[in-house]
């Protein structure tokens, strides 16, 4: 069996495309602890490309032609995005966590309705992950994007 490669404590910044690209075949990612602002990763043509632990920020997965029987989206935390869906093939699609941007004191809007998001959905309607719902503020998706990203070897305190 290859080696997993992995990826994590990461900060992918860009809305110009896939922040991560697991396209022509590539094999055996697994992608935790990153936060993705915008963009998305990208599946297609390609096995064991498992995602878990993750912060991804108006970012998305994509499931692109089929297969996907040994990939997983696992535990991941999405803001202002709706839920996330896939193929009906998906290996596992479980434990997202839905946040929406809080208004802040001065009642400057943070994101789009909850409702909104929650209706627009993610992906092929196949496979969907009800997940859990709720909010956050700035300060708390700072926080959230520290304790997503820091290694254990750092203080999260040193960090804030």
């Amino acid at each position: 069996m290859p080696k997993t490669i992995r990826t994590q404590h990461n900060m992918f910044i860009g809305p110009a495309g896939w922040n991560m690209d697991h396209d022509d075949g590539s094999t055996n990612f697994h992608d935790y602890s990153n936060v993705v602002y915008q963009g998305g990763y990208k599946y297609r043509d390609g096995t064991n490309r498992n995602m878990s632990a993750n912060l991804m920020v108006e970012a998305t997965p994509k499931f692109q032609v089929m297969g996907f029987d040994t990939d997983f989206y696992l535990d991941n935390t999405q803001v202002d995005t709706g839920k996330i869906c896939g193929p009906p093939t998906l290996g596992g699609l479980s434990g997202t966590k839905y946040l929406t941007l809080a208004k802040d004191a001065a009642g400057e809007a943070g994101g789009e309705a909850e409702a909104e998001l929650a209706a627009r959905g993610v992906g092929a309607p196949n496979k969907c992950d009800a997940g859990t719902a709720g909010s956050v503020t700035a300060q708390g998706l700072l926080e959230l994007t520290m304790k997503t990203v820091a290694h254990r070897s750092a203080p999260l305190g040193s960090l804030l």
